[in-house]
């Protein structure tokens, strides 16, 4: 360029501002079509420099995240083991799995997101980097994240396991901020000065990036330098949902609401804890692991009196084979379910047969009235029911139980 006046638009990095992701889930029961997932965005900064009225744009984007994949390293057989995933005694399908996170030196890291692929389940690490996730039936591996760490995910063997992560360089999710950018409109203005007991109206416009997504804050934003966290709705979206009851009445006999929202896959969301409202109402805290969940999200929303579930044994018989040793139960159960809504509903009723890992012990399924689906290696059973009001459906099982005299067999 030529010498003279010339003028210039910066952009630079500050480390001490990001914004983290959290999720309002809308559930109206008396419209259970649809549900409304809005993002909020929890803003803050320590930049020394109050944003006072300015133009803002989140992304769920890390510019200082490396652009390229690393090279490997040449894997010798029984050395290295700094950094990765050490399981303790072997388990195929624990409950629960407890654990730490560390970094590589040895420091325990604390707020480490830990969830379980393909479900809801997550939790949080603690001041000594400990956690504890409960895995529900068809969990079968967990993923670790940390903030400027390398995300580790394993399949599950044992109920506990230590973690070490390794530094991938990593900053807070960006707040880019232009300042001399034009707004739109004759916006009011959003100042995040003060704490807002209920969010506004959402105020940004989404658009997707080629590795990230962008929420243009259609309006000033001010948020102070005091590092204090400050929400902003960005943008709802509205899914489809479908509500059903799940009924595991070899646990309890009680109902509980819970509803499938699809189409989550569709909307690039991040990780982050979720809201539950139902018709207005405040109901809890759970976790969207939105980069794991898939195209569907199974959320629990409390138990439901209105359907009534009883489960009884029916008659038990035992028939002792003395020639053979051996002696053979008839038993069984009758689970009767009861829609007390004045609209149809949708129900999945859980049980189970016993099974064995005994070849001299033998377990069969007589029969299971209205067609019961069964896992054969977990001998549960599944019945899908659609109810109408004030209907009333019985349910039976019958299996036998034939095993050597010595094995304890209980009844129903």
């Amino acid at each position: 360029e030529r010498p003279g006046r010339h003028d210039f638009e910066l952009s630079y990095l500050v480390a001490g501002a990001g914004w983290r992701p959290e999720y309002d889930l809308h559930v109206d029961p008396e419209r259970p079509g649809s549900a409304q997932l809005v993002l909020v965005g929890s803003v803050s900064q320590t930049s020394g420099e109050d944003w006072t009225a300015v133009s803002a744009t989140l992304s769920n984007g890390n510019p200082s995240r490396r652009l390229a994949p690393g090279s490997m390293a040449t894997q010798f057989v029984g050395g290295g083991g700094r950094v990765g995933v050490v399981q303790g005694a072997y388990d195929s399908n624990p409950r629960r799995v407890s654990g730490q996170v560390f970094d590589e030196n040895g420091t325990p890291l604390i707020g480490a997101t830990v969830s379980v692929i393909g479900t809801s389940n997550g939790a949080v690490t603690d001041l000594d980097g400990g956690f504890s996730v409960e895995v529900p039936r068809g969990g079968e591996r967990i993923r670790v994240s940390y903030t400027g760490y390398e995300p580790v995910a394993f399949t599950i063997r044992s109920a506990s396991v230590t973690v070490t992560m390794s530094d991938a360089g990593l900053q807070l999710e960006e707040l880019v901020v232009g300042y001399g950018s034009a707004l739109r409109g004759k916006a009011a203005g959003v100042d995040l000065s003060a704490r807002q007991a209920r969010p506004p109206a959402t105020i940004a416009a989404e658009r997707s990036a080629l590795t990230a997504q962008l929420y243009a804050i259609d309006r000033p934003l001010t948020v102070p330098s005091d590092g204090q966290e400050r929400s902003v709705r960005l943008v709802a979206h509205a899914l489809p949902l479908d509500l059903r009851y799940r009924i595991v009445t070899s646990l309890e006999p009680v109902a509980y609401l819970e509803g499938l929202v699809t189409g989550i896959d569709s909307l690039r969301l991040v990780d982050g804890a979720m809201r539950l409202h139902l018709g207005g109402r405040y109901l809890g805290k759970t976790y969207l692991g939105a980069s794991v969940t898939g195209d569907s999200l199974t959320v629990g929303l409390g138990p439901d009196d209105r359907i009534s579930v009883e489960r009884a044994p029916i008659e038990q018989q035992r028939d002792r084979r003395h020639l053979l040793a051996r002696t053979e139960y008839d038993l069984g159960y009758r689970i009767t379910v009861r829609n007390g809504l004045d609209r149809p509903a949708v129900m999945i009723v859980e049980d189970q047969i016993p099974v064995t890992l005994r070849d001299e012990i033998d377990v069969e399924l007589e029969r299971a009235t209205h067609e019961p689906e069964l896992a054969g290696e977990s001998g549960i059973l599944t019945w899908r029911l659609s109810l109408s009001p004030n209907e009333r459906r019985e349910l039976e099982v019958a299996y036998t139980v034939s095993a050597p005299k010595d094995v304890r067999v209980d009844f129903e």
